[in-house]
């Protein structure tokens, strides 16, 4: 016998909407998420340990323009960073990825996602004079890695 945990309408939470066939994020048409792993596991107890990553989330996928989300921002407990939440209150909305990363790492793949909207939308960036203001957020995964390591890259 296998023990799952439940999810919040199993646990009995009156949630609104109809599930997707995967209850998943991915289940939302255009949205796209990506992920980088890094693994470096410990032999021995007091070994060094990276086990860290980057997750990006393209809410309009890869379209060939940059087009708006619309936003909206709440601290759960108010310790996290996150990128871009003054722009989400001003406006309401943001352009580009949403990335979830380790602490130490988020002024690392802020640049990278400032990198591929640059990249990816050059006429907009170039001839329009656009900003980009990525979402990161991140977590602490400093008992599992050795988040001081800054192992995180921009590629």
């Amino acid at each position: 016998m296998s023990a799952t945990k439940l999810r919040a309408r199993g646990l009995g939470l009156p949630l609104l909407g109809t599930p997707g066939p995967w209850n998943a994020i991915t289940d939302v048409p255009g949205v796209e998420v990506g992920f980088a792993t890094l693994t470096e596991l410990a032999n021995t107890p007091g070994d060094t340990q990276i086990y860290t990553g980057v997750t990006a989330i393209l809410p309009r996928g890869h379209n060939p323009r940059p087009l708006p989300v619309w936003a909206g921002q709440f601290d759960l407990n108010g310790n996290g960073e996150m990128t871009g939440t003054h722009w989400i209150h001003d406006a309401g909305y943001f352009i580009g990825p949403i990335c979830l990363t380790n602490t130490h790492s988020v002024g690392i793949v802020h640049q990278a996602a400032v990198r591929f909207m640059i990249e990816t939308y050059t006429e907009q960036f170039r001839t329009h004079h656009s900003w980009a203001m990525p979402i990161v957020a991140e977590t602490y995964d400093g008992l599992v890695n050795d988040i001081c390591g800054l192992h995180i890259t921009e590629q």
